[in-house]
């Protein structure tokens, strides 16, 4: 649910304050193989041009964005999933600052 009360269910956020929704992808193959996480942000120039940032994970299966300490900064937490060996693995969270993630 957004800050309006409405139900949402894509979350759209600036993750790098940069005025523009950015994309989070956390990438998902078959049953078990995951691929990288994605952040893909739109450039100030040109709003068909799309920079994409991968970012480091083990499978990242799941994302979520969110202001864990409500200072106006988005975090992006990450959840890993099985990688074809082990299912036991961290999840990454990346702090939220000033100029993004």
């Amino acid at each position: 649910m957004n800050a309006n009360g409405v139900i949402e269910t894509i979350h759209r956020l600036d993750v790098n304050n940069g005025g523009y929704v950015d994309l989070v992808l956390a990438n998902s193959h078959d049953n078990i193989e995951r691929g990288p996480t994605h952040v893909y942000t739109m450039s100030k120039a040109r709003e068909k041009d799309w920079k994409r940032q991968q970012l480091p994970t083990d499978t990242g299966w799941m994302s979520r964005i969110i202001d864990l300490d409500k200072d106006g900064f988005a975090y992006l937490i990450v959840a890993n999933g099985e990688n074809g060996v082990t299912s036991n693995l961290s999840s990454y969270v990346y702090l939220g600052a000033p100029r993004g993630i």
